[in-house]
């Protein structure tokens, strides 16, 4: 036992003890080291299922912003046709760009912002071509 480890009782079912000790003399580990395994990974786990669930969202959200910007496109196509409306289809389309434009900055400084905690240094040019070849999908973080 390390300096640093403390001595705890627990109580377990007795099912649940029997299946630790089991587990604990495949791996061969002490039924302390397994127990203690096994905590750190479910601890890990949980951080693992919030990563997934804030990216099934950031999935979410590029779903919506895909149709948003589809829907875009056939009001565009339809007044090029000569079917809609031109003055809405230019509306859109501008609004389409605008936020874009926006939302492609935020991630960027998002980006950045993470990459300078990453590494605990200021930003430097480097850093940030590093950042958009990145964001380009061109390299690794």
């Amino acid at each position: 036992m390390a300096s640093e480890d403390v001595q705890t009782n627990l109580r377990l079912p007795g099912d649940l003890k029997d299946r630790l000790v089991a587990s604990a003399a495949e791996s061969n580990r002490s039924l302390s080291a397994e127990a203690a395994s096994r905590l750190e990974d479910s601890f890990r786990n949980r951080a693992f299922a919030d990563v997934v669930m804030d990216q099934a969202q950031q999935i979410r959200e590029l779903r919506a912003k895909v149709m948003e910007g589809n829907f875009t496109m056939v009001v565009a196509l339809k007044a090029l046709e000569g079917k809609g409306d031109t003055a809405e289809a230019i509306g859109a389309l501008a609004e389409t760009i605008k936020k874009t434009e926006q939302e492609s900055s935020d991630f960027f400084i998002k980006l950045m912002q993470e990459r300078v905690a990453r590494e605990g240094q200021q930003a430097t040019i480097e850093m940030v071509q590093d950042v958009l070849q990145e964001a380009r999908g061109k390299r690794k973080p």
